[in-house]
């Protein structure tokens, strides 16, 4: 572990152990250089990591200083998405999963939607967005927003995150990409009238045809040739510059992790060295580093000192993966019904993929087990990912799960795939009530 990562490991202990909140002081840089007797480079480096996963602020001006930040979840998105791109999940499973999300997320807002949403979703279709990813990116946000649900939110972009490195490999040519992106913000404009309008079976047949058309990307991202990566790659970085939210940093992540992800992923292989980078990516080694931290950070790549210098390509530990994003998601301090509101359906869509003779091969000791041999005997690794991730966070309700076990065994053996998902389903709603999920 490099030392910057130590350091941020360091101050996030620091900010557990004496019960730090939102809005509170931490310090200036120079009263944590002195205090922690580390350079001031050293510790740029770790307050940019703890500032991307949402640990901090930094305030300039007069009353500045580095304060601890609102607990947000852009890091799990971070954490999800990389390691999604490592194991190469297929198109069909991004799909799939965006499908199940995508339905989950509509419902909350058709549910949900009232009065004052409506100015604010339909000035997302009167605006002129003009070229590129914007209006598509925006349109969909104010259908999540709309939806409440932070966790759907998370997931659905941390699927969306592999849809931005299909543009860095498409073959499409601008007016493919550009018919595309054009076709996607009309369907989205479509679906906001729909749920404005209270239609959710119309909204939920747009998204079928607005997945087709993330298909034809995603297929497109297949057959680009190795001569032609450079200049695509500049249109790409073009385009998902137009997004306000992408940051220099956070789009040289997605250049890397393309590039990653176009060798196969080769674990050990070198990438190059950081000068050999800073001229093949043509960035500043300030935004070179920042991106580079994060990314190891994530378990995708790994900086190396010494005679065999240079960046490498490491495996993802998807425990690490797991045990990263929960502690997240714990800081943000949800609610239970929020998590719940989203596992359950998520579980539902999963169970619906498996089939039937399958399902008496399912064994587990208590629920949650059952519930992520469900997930994975789906076949689809993205839903596997998510329902691990989820049910590490009703630990503290094993008790109250525990008399749903014998029903859902005994429905795994007789094969009945309704009637799994419904004890389920109803397990987990049953702890709809409860106080909270695990912060343990």
């Amino acid at each position: 572990m490099k030392l910057a990562e130590r350091l941020a490991r360091q101050v996030e202990e620091t900010i557990v152990h004496d019960g730090m909140a939102s809005g509170d002081l931490l310090g200036s840089e120079a009263e944590l250089v002195e205090r922690l007797g580390i350079s001031r480079w050293t510790l740029r480096e770790a307050l940019t990591l703890l500032e991307r996963d949402g640990r901090i602020e930094i305030r300039r001006g007069r009353h500045g200083g580095i304060f601890i930040a609102e607990p947000g979840l852009d890091a799990v998105i971070l954490t999800l998405w990389s390691y999604l791109e490592f194991i190469a999940v297929s198109d069909d499973e991004i799909l799939v999963a965006r499908s199940i999300l995508d339905r989950i997320a509509l419902t909350l807002a058709e549910r949900r939607i009232v009065r004052d949403d409506i100015p604010r979703m339909r000035a997302h279709i009167d605006r002129d967005w003009g070229e590129g990813l914007q209006g598509g990116i925006h349109q969909f946000e104010a259908l999540l927003d709309t939806a409440r649900s932070p966790l759907v939110s998370v997931l659905v972009k941390a699927i969306g995150q592999l849809g931005y490195n299909a543009i860095l490999r498409s073959n499409l040519t601008d007016v493919e990409l550009d018919d595309n992106m054009r076709e996607t913000r009309r369907l989205r404009r479509e679906q906001i009238e729909a749920v404005i309008a209270g239609n959710l079976s119309g909204a939920l047949s747009l998204e079928e045809r607005t997945l087709r058309q993330t298909r034809r990307l995603l297929d497109s991202a297949h057959a680009l040739a190795a001569a032609e990566a450079t200049s695509r790659r500049e249109r790409a970085v073009g385009l998902l510059g137009q997004v306000r939210r992408f940051k220099r940093p956070e789009l040289l992540m997605h250049e890397i992790a393309a590039d990653v992800v176009a060798q196969g992923h080769p674990v050990n292989a070198r990438l190059g060295g950081e000068a050999e980078l800073l001229a093949r990516y043509g960035v500043s080694r300030t935004v070179f580093r920042e991106a580079v931290r994060a990314l190891e950070r994530s378990g995708i790549v790994e900086m190396r000192a010494g005679r065999h210098s240079g960046l490498f390509v490491v495996a993802p530990d998807p425990t690490n993966t797991l045990s990263t994003a929960r502690e997240r998601i714990v800081a943000a301090n949800l609610a239970l019904p929020a998590l719940i509101e989203v596992l359950a359906p998520l579980l539902a869509g999963a169970i619906g993929l498996i089939e039937p003779q399958r399902l008496p091969s399912i064994d587990g000791e208590g629920f949650r087990d059952h519930c992520v041999a469900l997930a994975r005997m789906s076949g689809n690794r993205i839903l596997d990912l998510f329902t691990a991730l989820l049910t590490t966070l009703l630990a503290r309700h094993d008790a109250a799960l525990t008399p749903a076990v014998t029903e859902l065994r005994a429905a795994c053996r007789s094969g009945d795939r309704p009637l799994v998902a419904r004890i389920a389903i109803a397990a987990l709603r049953s702890l709809e009530n409860a106080s909270a999920f695990d912060a343990n």
